[in-house]
C-alpha cells in the first residue's frame, strides 16, 4: 500500500538563522513542537532549488543522513526521514545505522556515495543531553560544510514558510543495515542503512600505516583520547591495539 503526503499549516520562528554550515541551539529548544519540521522543511526548499538549477527540474538525488549520538538525534532521524519520504525530489536517503555516524564519517560517506548532499545531526563539541545542545549542519556534495549563501537561502526561506510536508506513517528500521523500499503515493523512495564505520575504517586504511601504528603502540607509549561530546570510535584508528 503506497504511503500518503499530508501537509500542516505551521508559522516561522525567528531564530533559525545558521551559524557554520547549521543550526545550534538547547535540544529542548529543537524538540518543541514544529522546530525541526520547520527548519527542515526550509533546508528542502533551498535544496529543491538549487537541484533545479544544477540538475533539471526533473531530477531526483540522494541524500546522507547521520549525527553523533546525542540525545534527541534518534528522534530527528526519525522526523528527516518522514519529511524525506514527502519531498518528490529525493529519490533516496542512505543514513548511519541507529543514526550514529561521526561529523567526518558523514563527509566520507557523502563522497564515497556520491550523494547530493548531507545533514549530520550534531552540536559540533557542545555538550549534549536534554540540557544541553543539539544541531542541524548540512554538507554539500564534496563532503564539505554547506556555504553561507546557502544557510542564508534557508534562513530567508524559513522566516516565509506557511507549510510544511511529512509523510506520517512512513516506519524505516534503521538499526538493521541495508536497503529497504517504500511506495511514496506514485513514486518509489528508498532508505539505505549503512555501517558508517565500516565505511570510515576503509579511508581510514588509505591514509594511515595501521601496522606502523599497531608497532607503534606496542612500544608501551599512551594516548588520551577525548572526542569533546563528538561521536567518536578508537577502533577506526587503533584496531586490535
Amino acid at each position: 500500500m503506497a504511503l500518503t503526503i499530508t501537509k500542516h499549516q505551521t508559522t516561522p520562528f525567528n531564530d533559525q538563522k545558521a551559524g557554520t554550515s547549521g543550526l545550534r541551539k538547547s535540544a529542548k529548544h529543537f524538540s518543541q513542537p514544529r522546530y525541526v519540521e520547520n527548519f527542515i522543511q526550509s533546508f528542502f526548499n533551498a535544496l529543491n532549488d538549487d537541484i533545479n538549477k544544477e540538475l533539471g527540474q526533473e531530477a531526483r538525488v540522494t541524500l546522507m543522513v547521520g549525527g553523533d549520538g546525542r540525545w534527541f538525534g534518534l528522534e530527528c532521524v526519525r522526523t528527516i526521514l518522514k519529511m524525506c519520504a514527502a519531498n518528490p525530489r529525493i529519490q533516496k536517503v542512505i543514513v548511519a545505522q541507529n543514526g550514529l555516524m561521526s561529523t567526518p564519517a558523514v563527509s566520507a560517506c557523502i563522497r564515497k556515495y556520491k550523494t547530493f548532499a548531507g545533514i549530520i545531526l550534531t552540536a559540533s563539541h557542545n555538550p549534549g543531553g536534554p540540557d544541553a545542545d543539539f544541531g542541524i549542519k548540512f554538507n554539500c556534495s564534496n563532503g564539505g560544510p554547506a556555504l553561507a549563501n546557502f544557510t542564508d537561502k534557508i534562513y530567508t526561506l524559513s522566516t516565509k514558510l506557511s507549510e510544511y510536508s511529512i509523510c506520517e506513517n512512513f516506519e524505516c528500521n534503521v538499526s538493521q543495515i541495508g536497503e529497504q523500499a517504500f511506495k511514496i503515493e506514485n513514486r518509489d523512495f528508498s532508505v539505505q542503512v549503512i555501517d558508517s564505520v565500516q565505511d570510515y575504517l576503509e579511508l581510514m586504511r588509505d591514509i594511515f600505516d595501521f601496522n606502523a601504528l599497531r608497532e607503534f603502540f606496542k612500544s608501551g607509549v599512551k594516548i588520551t583520547v577525548n572526542s569533546l561530546n563528538g561521536g567518536y570510535n578508537t577502533k577506526i584508528f587503533f584496531p586490535q591495539i
